[in-house]
């Protein structure tokens, strides 16, 4: 799902780079408090490739939102499918790194149209977690930082075929739609990243996995800018 705040407090590192101490750095988005982080993100996956565009706002105090919108390809399918994702993260400093429980929803779509049917697929999915985050280095205004941690997941799959059929309580030809077939399951994930960043600008790479996917990786690029600052 699209990008989600991320928190460090390390006074090291702010008495070299501006603003880091007050960041949303657990997850790889270092926007200070009242900053709003912008990313464009490229996803790949063994069953899809997703392209997204999102916002992370740190709002003052320990609370952080984030919103994002996908368009991507299904490769079982050869279809695009298009998906709104949103989170929200509270930080609780421990052990000397970022510690902060996530919340995230995602829903994406997709239709098939034909001459003589319509498809549709849909995906809800919802997950609650925890994400660390630690810098590793800093000098000047360039600092990196690992994150990374676990995560429940609950999915939802929907699919409506309306290919016209049979009715069974009508005459022989009278048209009735197939029941729509849903689909459920619980999973664990987790990832790990880094973000390497310098002023304003920062770069984020991740991996993650799910046990339903058997752990086959899925990586996500992202490029990023912070806008305003606590100070501004």
């Amino acid at each position: 799902m699209g990008a989600f705040p991320r928190s460090i407090m390390l006074a090291a590192a702010s008495l070299v780079v501006p603003g880091l101490a007050t960041a949303q750095l657990c997850l790889g988005v270092p926007a200070a408090n009242g900053a709003v982080a912008l990313a464009a993100r490229a996803g790949i996956a063994w069953d899809e490739t997703t392209y997204d565009g999102g916002a992370t706002v740190n709002l003052p105090g320990p609370l952080s939102a984030s919103g994002a919108y996908s368009h991507g390809m299904l490769y079982p399918l050869h279809r695009p499918a298009n998906g709104v994702s949103g989170g929200l993260a509270y930080e609780v400093s421990r052990w000397g790194m970022s510690v902060c429980p996530v919340a995230n929803a995602q829903y994406e779509r997709l239709s098939i149209s034909g001459y003589d049917a319509s498809h549709t697929y849909s995906w809800t999915t919802l997950s609650l977690g925890v994400t660390l985050g630690r810098t590793l280095a800093s000098w000047r205004e360039a600092y990196l930082v690992a994150h990374g941690g676990p995560r429940l997941i609950y999915f939802r799959s929907v699919y409506r075929d309306e290919v016209p059929q049979p009715s069974a309580d009508g005459p022989e030809g009278n048209p009735s739609l197939r029941p729509r077939e849903i689909g459920e399951f619980h999973e664990f994930g987790g990832h790990a990243g880094l973000t390497l960043g310098r002023g304003r600008l920062y770069l984020d790479a991740v991996v993650d996995g799910t046990s339903h996917g058997r752990w086959e990786p899925a990586y996500t690029f992202s490029l990023g800018i912070v806008l305003g600052s606590e100070d501004s």
